[in-house]
């Protein structure tokens, strides 16, 4: 298969960028971590790729590589090269930082380590002008001895936070790379996925799919004029195991590997293995790390009645088990009612029940995508913010949303109260609603 002029440009610059990198950084303290591939916390499937993700001593750097040549130009807050369209990458680059630091409190539930974001412009003929070279988010190999000013006046990370976001890429991974044949070693290297439910190559006890045994496997090919006239061709696999011994093993010729293709999805025949030379696996996992993700169960007890989120109501409101939370001025059966006529105290029950009833179909007017002008209902430390968006109707934001500057921080930020401007991502149930801020906060 030919070289793709394009991705191979691209990863030549990210290869590049890597090392120089390592070299300027090896020996302060620095880690830098190659095409990590990340999932969205808000989204059900889908990974993205960070090019170059830089473990700071006091952050987390995301570099994006360009390998652009000729003039780059900042247009409008657009990067434009040559005669392209401009892009906001920029705009990307925040997108990237949010996704980052939510990423980080759904997996660890605490507040995420400052992160920034640096364009790093690789090409040795780029041209990039004035404009971007003013600004602090964009570097070149030139002065890439200046990237540490992008966390400048940002304190000195906790070691266990530091320990946390390394485990976290090496959970998560990186792209499986096959590398096909070609002239000269010039095949087209590609990324994508071989599936984790993948099977049935066997390397003697061992299937060559088993990415938690194998990390890396070498093929060759074994045929020619003279070998086609007696024999048929042969596939040879290498081996390379994660507990470092080897194994050699011949493999039929028309054996295929399963593919999952960015762009293009699963492909249904797979990858024939006699086109490949190496193939190596990203991570070592045969369990998609995208569990990690999902909202923890103790968030969705918050939400469920009798929960924390009751728990954590002030002492003024009462909850329901079919409403949200209903001033004390509309409950039923007090102490104070207790006292009257007992007609009167059946009719005031059944007001009530209609009224709490009337309430509880409320969030059925809540759907996925609205945004809202809410009011900050009450916090809980562990679990996030409550925001009532509809008459007697709250829904949680959780603290994986929240920015990283602490509990008390947000309580005088978002004090109880006070309006803020919500999205929903889920109504499920009057419980059940989970909240964020909306792109314009």
């Amino acid at each position: 298969m030919p070289p793709n002029p394009i991705e191979e440009g691209g990863m030549q610059g990210e290869r590049r960028a890597l090392s120089k990198l390592r070299q300027v950084f090896g020996d302060d303290d620095w880690y830098f971590f190659a095409q990590p591939l990340l999932p969205d916390p808000d989204r059900t499937l889908g990974r993205y790729e960070i090019d170059i993700i830089g473990l700071a001593p006091n952050g987390i750097v995301l570099i994006e590589v360009k390998y652009w040549k000729g003039p780059i130009r900042l247009v409008n807050g657009r990067v434009r090269q040559g005669r392209r369209s401009a892009s906001d990458l920029f705009g990307l680059q925040q997108r990237r930082i949010d996704s980052f630091q939510r990423l980080f409190r759904t997996v660890h539930q605490r507040p995420s380590p400052e992160v920034r974001a640096v364009l790093l412009l690789s090409h040795p003929r780029g041209e990039p002008d004035e404009a971007l070279l003013e600004r602090a988010d964009v570097r070149t190999f030139d002065d890439l001895h200046r990237l540490p000013e992008a966390l400048r006046d940002v304190p000195k990370m906790e070691t266990a936070d530091r320990d946390a976001v390394a485990r976290m890429l090496e959970q998560f991974g990186t792209w499986d790379r096959a590398m096909h044949r070609g002239p000269m070693g010039a095949g087209l290297r590609r990324w994508g996925i071989v599936p984790e439910d993948a099977s049935g190559l066997s390397l003697g006890q061992v299937d060559l799919f088993d990415r938690a045994v194998i990390a890396d496997a070498d093929i060759t090919l074994r045929t020619s004029w003279w070998r086609a006239l007696f024999r048929s061709p042969s596939l040879h696999v290498s081996a390379n195991l994660r507990d470092g011994s080897r194994l050699d093993q011949e493999v039929d010729p028309e054996s295929r590997i399963p593919w999952i293709q960015p762009g293009k999805g699963r492909l249904e025949d797979g990858i024939p293995l006699y086109s490949l030379k190496r193939i190596v696996y990203g991570r070592e996992s045969r369990e998609d790390p995208r569990h990690l993700t999902a909202a923890p169960a103790e968030v969705e007890s918050a939400l469920e009645p009798g929960g924390e989120q009751a728990a954590a109501a002030e002492p003024e409101v009462a909850t329901d088990d079919s409403a949200g939370a209903a001033p004390a001025s509309e409950a039923v059966g007090s102490a104070a009612g207790s006292e009257g006529d007992s007609s009167t105290e059946a009719a005031e029950v059944d007001e009530g029940q209609q009224q709490r009833s009337s309430r509880g179909e409320r969030w059925k007017e809540i759907s996925q995508g609205q945004t809202y002008e809410g009011t900050v209902d009450g916090w809980h430390e562990k679990h996030g913010m409550f925001v009532e968006i509809l008459p007697s109707v709250n829904g949680l934001l959780p603290m994986r949303y929240m920015p990283p500057i602490g509990f008390e921080n947000l309580q005088g930020v978002y004090r109880k109260g006070s309006g803020v401007r919500v999205v929903v991502r889920q109504a499920n149930g009057p419980r059940r609603i989970l909240l964020d801020f909306t792109d314009e906060d």
